[in-house]
């Protein structure tokens, strides 16, 4: 689960002390939106595939039919089995964000994140150490600006934001820098970074003193 995929993080004042506990909360307006409008298409494209169905059992021509060619009624239970994969893959990845929550807990050796979802729950640890650095995001969205501290991983997906605000000085990004002993990285280490094959430490180490 990507860091940037939430949207709140309590509590809002700066960390200034280890253990600290955040909890996170996804954008759910912004997947109720999607859910609203994926639900009406998968409705659109699947019904008439029941409808079908029905009208075939119903009406003994029909049923004469597909006796003598049963592969016809395979490829259509085929086609409908491969319509509702398509469309139900997303429409469950928008519910699970729905009632995505995260706990992330933060000490002097270690970070343990747990993602709460509807379907499954998830935790994972790593060595505080193994993160590469602080990064001082700033998100433009259609909401306004907002700027946003990570904790970068070699492994983008397990980058984790740790706090939000409207806006974070330079003292607060050297604070937070402090409390966890890590240096800041450029926001655009962000980018380079891919869940598959992760950026290694040293050219992001590179990166942040070529910036």
């Amino acid at each position: 689960m990507g860091s940037l995929s939430f949207e709140t993080v309590l509590p809002h004042a700066p960390m200034t002390a280890l253990p600290v506990r955040l909890e996170q909360s996804s954008p759910r307006m912004a997947a109720a939106l999607q859910l609203s409008m994926l639900v009406p298409v998968a409705l659109a494209l699947i019904t008439p595939f029941f409808f079908l169905g029905a009208h075939l059992v119903a009406d003994e021509t029909s049923r004469s039919l597909l006796a003598d060619r049963p592969a016809t009624m395979l490829q259509l239970g085929l086609a409908l089995v491969v319509w509702s994969v398509l469309l139900g893959w997303p429409v469950k990845r928008v519910i699970s964000r729905l009632s995505l929550k995260r706990r992330v807990e933060i000490d002097t050796t270690a970070v343990t994140v747990t993602d709460r979802g509807l379907f499954a729950d998830q935790t994972w640890t790593a060595p505080l150490q193994t993160f590469t650095g602080l990064a001082h995001h700033i998100r433009a969205s259609m909401s306004g600006v907002r700027h946003e501290l990570i904790l970068v991983h070699p492994d983008a997906m397990r980058s984790v934001l740790i706090a939000v605000a409207p806006r974070f000085s330079q003292t607060d990004v050297d604070a937070a820098c402090a409390l966890l002993n890590r240096p800041e990285v450029p926001s655009k280490v962000l980018y380079r970074l891919r869940a598959d094959r992760p950026l290694p430490t040293a050219a992001i180490a590179l990166s942040s003193r070529g910036a």
